[in-house]
């Protein structure tokens, strides 16, 4: 919600989710390999899967952030067992995971300030 009088915007009221809570049936769009990004531990690199999702007769587009791991907890890890059906290859190409169906699992989470985030909770993937 945007509050504003005729010259400017005057406020704003927190964010709502793109998404209900839910199932979606989803597609791997593309995922880009981010070097380098800032974090509280230093330097890291993340993976930024984005997924078509379908909403009914319309398509969104999600996307989800994803630190590069192999820890066998990570979201990573994670990410690419369920990807490779718990047999990931030692060599990935990100590439080759375009158009990979999943259902993806949609939760929401409110922060302090009251902005609402549609999350991805869970993936399976066909």
């Amino acid at each position: 919600m945007i509050f504003r009088n005729n010259k400017e915007v005057l406020g704003k009221a927190g964010a709502r989710a793109t998404l209900n809570e839910g199932e979606y049936e989803a597609i791997i769009k593309r995922i880009i390999y981010l070097r380098d990004c800032k974090t509280d531990w230093g330097f890291r690199d993340f993976l930024e899967v984005i997924y078509n999702i379908s909403v009914g007769v319309t398509e969104k587009e999600k996307k989800e952030k994803i630190m590069v791991s192999q820890a066998e907890k990570s979201k990573c890890f994670n990410f690419l067992m369920d990807v490779y059906n718990g047999n990931i290859p030692n060599e990935i190409n990100i590439d080759e995971l375009a158009g990979k169906k999943c259902t993806l699992t949609i939760k929401h989470n409110t922060d302090e300030k009251g902005n609402v985030y549609a999350n991805i909770v869970e993936r399976k993937f066909n």
